[in-house]
């Protein structure tokens, strides 16, 4: 028992001395090292020389403030390799934004050596922290290399890499572009650096131009290049174009892109110059390719209301779905033909055949005359036609002489809702109803209509001001007396239509005035 109480006190007394000489070598590390990442750093040293080590920028600073009297030289890493913190000249072939703080610990750098470097962005925010060193490189500009420290740089050319290395250039202050074509980058460079001072000087359509200038003319400028000056030319009050190589749509976008430019255009077609807000183009004189081209032309003009044109070789039914196409835009006008001797444009207000010499005018020529919408008087009297369709496609029309046709048929006119005056004498009519809708009708005249049609459509029309009947006719003319009282009835001569004065009416003034014929007794 004795023995093991002794071996105790043995135990005790070693355990004792251990710790005590832990706690003294303890004591000792801690007032003459630093403990940092495993490794000891003494305190109490003038310089410390750390290089070789490798050591991070965050246990540097944490070593600093421990030791904050001892000069630390150590391996810096920086643009991934390790620099000698005492280095007066330094050669990176990288370098980033993390870099740049990097530079804070070689209090003796002189010179960075960044020949081979392309990082120009974190080049230049090196440059400007640190006015003290010099930064060795250069940064190609349209094919020329310049130092940080220029101020000028005259391009002839530019690209999109061209102008982010303009833009990290620490010092520059003038960028002279008055030979350079890129006149898109160039306004970019104006407008996104107004502390530079840039100049370009450009040509469109063969004109040249500079920025300052407030008004230019050029001639056949296309969309791209117009497009490309008007944004390099802030100051540009008023443009005019003549002949652009541009379409109608591209002429409006420019408009519509540089509101503050007064914009405008003529364009020549087969010898004629018409100016950008025509009204009317007349292109008549020579024949069109096709509906494209004529919608082309159309196009230029953004306030074109007629666009007349030789339709050629189109035929009326494209011409016709062409007009009802941009009705609502323009109108389109073209030349329909009903004989060698007799045509008319699809604008006319006025038809008729014998003032063109064409004394035979038949049912086979009509059909053209559905194309005249306008035509506001028509006289076909005396001539063989025997279908009336056209007239349904003919609004405004006021005048119809039919007399001494073959037409039996009028169903078309109950679509003449402005006729005033209509000659259907000598005509062999079937059915009087469609006139019941031609509520503005006037004066008629039926002398001689050899028909079985009923006459009790004609008795309903009470808004007649005139009414001619023939003295041979199959209805009973005085029962139309009776029927309308208020109607100036009067039974004709039948060999004439212009029996107990027809022709002495003042409708039949206004209409042979409107054709330009002298009156008839």
């Amino acid at each position: 028992m004795r023995n093991k109480g002794m071996i105790g006190t043995i135990l005790a007394t070693i355990l004792v001395i251990t710790l005590a000489v832990i706690l003294a070598v303890s004591y000792f590390l801690l007032k003459n090292y630093v403990i940092l990442g495993g490794q000891l750093f003494p305190k109490n040293q003038e310089t410390l020389d750390l290089r070789g080590q490798a050591i991070t920028t965050a246990e540097y600073e944490t070593l600093g403030w421990k030791i904050p009297r001892t000069n630390i030289i150590w391996s810096v890493p920086m643009a991934g390799n390790y620099f000698d913190s005492s280095s007066t000249e330094i050669t990176v072939t990288r370098f980033s934004d993390s870099d740049v703080g990097c530079l804070r610990y070689f209090p003796n750098l002189k010179t960075v050596d960044a020949g081979s470097c392309t990082d120009y962005a974190a080049l230049k925010k090196a440059y400007l922290e640190y006015p003290n060193i010099t930064f060795r490189y250069q940064i190609p500009v349209a094919g020329t290399l310049y130092d940080p420290d220029t101020t000028t740089v005259t391009v002839s050319s530019l690209s999109q890499a061209d102008v982010s290395n303009l833009e990290n250039m620490p010092c520059l202050a003038e960028v002279d572009g008055r030979s350079c074509k890129e006149f898109t980058l160039m306004q970019q460079l104006e407008q996104s650096h107004p502390q530079w001072k840039v100049e370009y000087l450009q040509a469109i359509g063969g004109t040249p131009f500079s920025a300052d200038d407030v008004e230019l003319e050029v001639t056949g400028a296309a969309y791209a290049e117009l497009n490309v000056g008007l944004a390099a030319m802030p100051k540009l009050q008023t443009l005019t174009i003549h002949d652009p190589d541009a379409t109608g749509a591209e002429l409006q976008q420019l408009r519509t892109e540089y509101p503050s430019v007064s914009i405008h255009w003529d364009v020549s077609f087969f010898g004629k110059t018409f100016q950008d807000d025509a009204a009317e183009v007349d292109i008549s004189n020579a024949p069109i390719s096709g509906i494209d081209q004529a919608k082309e032309i159309a196009d230029r003009f953004p306030q074109l209301q007629k666009l007349i044109v030789d339709s050629g070789s189109i035929d009326n039914e494209e011409m016709a779905a062409y007009r009802e196409e941009v009705r609502s835009q323009y109108k389109v006008v073209w030349t329909v033909v009903f004989t060698s001797n007799c045509k008319s444009r699809t604008d006319e207000t006025k038809f008729m055949p014998i003032d063109q010499g064409e004394y035979y005018f038949k049912e086979e020529h009509v059909a053209p005359l559905r194309y005249c919408e306008d035509m506001v008087c028509i006289d076909l009297g005396h001539s063989t036609i025997k279908t009336i369709d056209f007239v349904s496609y003919m609004p405004h029309l006021k005048y119809l002489i039919l007399a001494w046709t073959q037409v039996q048929h009028i169903d078309p006119i109950e679509n003449c809702k402005e006729l005033i005056y209509l000659e259907i004498d000598h005509c062999i009519i079937r059915d009087y109803t469609p006139l019941l809708g031609c509520t503005a009708l006037q004066d008629i005249n039926i002398s001689d209509a050899q028909a079985d049609a009923s006459v009790e459509p004609i008795k309903q029309m009470t808004w007649l001001k005139n009414l001619w009947v023939g003295e041979r006719s199959a209805y009973d003319q005085y029962a139309l007396i009776d029927a309308l009282p208020d109607t100036n009835v009067v039974i004709s001569n039948p060999s004439t239509a212009s029996g107990h004065g027809w022709r002495n009416l003042p409708n039949y003034y206004a209409m042979r005035d409107y054709l330009g014929r002298e009156y008839m007794q």
